[in-house]
């Protein structure tokens, strides 16, 4: 005879299958800690991009820039605000949020870019005007202010939740519309 019964480790199993479902729900670090993997599909990601957001928002650390973009300040700067329609130069890292996997590093190739403003992702166009020259920031970002459902294959999934970090290095065009912090 076995020393436990049927029911009692069905029970045992049911448990189990409730702690693991409420662990999913938990957080490590702000973070959910329930990413979703490279396999999961895109509505995966949005649902754990809109968590993320969720947990971002309850957080007095991250400020909100806008719709679905947070941000850290992590050094001050010196200079002025870019305009919209700047140039910037600008040295980033971006990794996905759910897994920190970089996914690409300008500091990686020791050389800073320069971009038209008006051709980055929403995130960007939204907090960088707010960045002063000198700055580096932490961005935190929804799916649908980064690469949206189409994501940026091979490397970014649809819907995947974003972090940057970005050190506005120069601005072509300075504006003073915002107050120094």
């Amino acid at each position: 005879m076995h020393k436990y019964s049927f029911s009692s480790r069905l029970a045992g199993v049911a448990l189990s299958a409730a702690v693991l479902a409420l662990s999913a729900c938990a957080t490590t670090n702000g973070q959910p800690t329930s990413a979703p993997h490279a396999g999961q599909s895109a509505q995966q990601h949005l649902q754990w991009g809109n968590q993320y957001m969720a947990t971002l928002a309850a957080d007095t650390t991250y400020k909100k820039a806008g719709e679905g973009v947070y941000y850290r300040k992590v050094k001050s700067g010196y200079g002025c605000h870019p305009a919209p329609n700047s140039n910037i130069t600008v040295h980033y890292e971006a990794r996905l949020a759910e897994n920190s996997q970089l996914v690409d590093s300008s500091f990686q190739r020791g050389r800073a870019p320069t971009f038209p403003l008006t051709r980055m992702i929403a995130a960007w166009r939204t907090a960088i005007p707010m960045m002063l020259e000198g700055d580096t920031w932490e961005l935190y970002v929804h799916p649908q202010q980064a690469y949206g459902s189409k994501g940026s294959r091979p490397t970014i999934p649809p819907n995947a939740a974003m972090t940057f970090t970005v050190n506005l290095l120069k601005t072509d065009s300075c504006q003073h519309a915002f107050q120094r912090r």
